[in-house]
């Protein structure tokens, strides 16, 4: 569960199509959020956790996201659903 989560937190720092040492696959397009109707960031920044964590075959689903904008930066909190287990976690997105 320890190095799933840490494939978590991995693929959510990194922006996709920034880095060739990557597919295109990888990583996540959360800062183009900022700064968006707060409807659309909560049903985006779903989409985009789930796409960027499908490509891990041990990550099951992602529940429970949740959306706090404040200003110019973002917190959003969600349940990764594993085949070792669950566990909570948050990603901050700042312009």
């Amino acid at each position: 569960l320890e190095a799933v989560k840490q494939a978590v937190f991995k693929a959510l720092e990194t922006k996709r199509f920034a880095f060739l040492i990557y597919s295109f696959n990888y990583g996540n397009e959360m800062d183009r959020l900022v700064g968006v109707s707060p409807l659309f960031v909560q049903s985006e920044a779903t989409r985009i956790i789930q796409e960027a964590l499908s490509t891990d075959d041990r990550i099951r689903g992602v529940e429970n996201v949740s959306v706090e904008i404040n200003g110019d930066s973002m917190t959003i909190t969600f349940t990764v659903i594993t085949q070792y287990g669950s566990f909570q976690a948050t990603r901050e997105v700042t312009r």
